[in-house]
């Protein structure tokens, strides 16, 4: 147990000095955040000018209507396909570091690219799983919320693995469920404390932004709003910043979690693909 702790902790610290030396990581969630922004612009946009989701925001539909679950799909589905697929970029870097090279964000990109049919299946996957799960939460049964909870957490556990399952392996959907599901249970210890220590440093480091944001906006409250507003923005700003450092370091803990639990003929394999042999 002890060395399960103790290789979870130092894989967070690992994964930490990777981002000092691939400091370029960075652009895959600020690519993956203006996608999402751009997709949900697409979406809003014919909606809001047809007026549907007015009727939407006073609950005249409240989700009885096919065509809103066939809107929900569609939006799941693009906004799924847009993370997976830079976040399979950044595991495709990762795995290059921990393996000793050099990687480039051009490299990540044309190995994510080489995914594409896997990424769309698994993005239709989890567009069904979260149309599934938002059903069972539209229901006014407490009973049925809990349940849809409950499956929620254990779909996330069981996906833990997924997106270098995914990359790596280029398994389809269901074989890539059952492949993380076995690694998590493998690996439980370690992805625990990797997870803990990283959510541990994000936490510290977003201390002084959330200190700013709370006394620029006591300030603005006070009716001091332009010295408000100057700590209340940089505050942001650095909240911003840690939530993309964290989200790339786990990541890069979850690449390296997969290497230390999977079989190293498939790291071989997907390397010969990465040299093009």
């Amino acid at each position: 147990m002890f060395e399960r702790l103790s290789r979870g902790w130092d894989l967070a610290m690992e994964s930490c000095q990777i981002l000092r030396k691939d400091k370029q990581l960075l652009v895959f969630p600020i690519l993956s955040g203006i996608s999402s922004l751009l997709v949900m612009g697409s979406f809003i946009a014919p909606l809001w000018a047809t007026g549907y989701i007015e009727r939407i925001a006073q609950r005249q539909e409240q989700w009885q209507s096919p065509l809103a679950w066939v809107i929900l799909f569609a939006y799941y589905a693009v906004n799924y396909f847009v993370i997976v697929f830079f976040n399979s970029a950044l595991v495709a870097c990762a795995l290059t570091r921990f393996r000793g090279g050099e990687p480039t964000v051009n490299d990540g990109l044309r190995v994510a690219v080489s995914r594409l049919p896997v990424i769309v299946a698994w993005a239709l996957v989890s567009a069904t799983v979260g149309v599934v799960l938002k059903l069972g939460e539209s229901y006014s049964k407490k009973g049925s919320e809990f349940l849809s909870a409950i499956m929620g957490v254990v779909w996330s556990v069981a996906t833990f693995f997924i997106v270098p399952v995914l990359v790596i392996e280029n398994l389809g959907p269901i074989d890539a469920v059952k492949r993380s599901a076995k690694m998590i249970a493998d690996t439980w210890g370690e992805s625990f404390v990797a997870d803990l220590g990283i959510g541990l440093v994000s936490f510290l480091a977003a201390i002084p932004g959330f200190a700013l944001c709370i006394f620029g906006g006591m300030l603005i409250a006070r009716g001091n709003a332009p010295v408000g507003a100057a700590l209340l923005l940089p505050g942001i700003l650095a909240l911003i910043l840690v939530s993309l450092i964290s989200s790339v370091l786990e990541i890069i803990a979850r690449t390296g979690l997969y290497l230390q639990a999977a079989d190293e003929k498939v790291i071989r394999k997907f390397e010969r693909q990465l040299l093009g042999e």
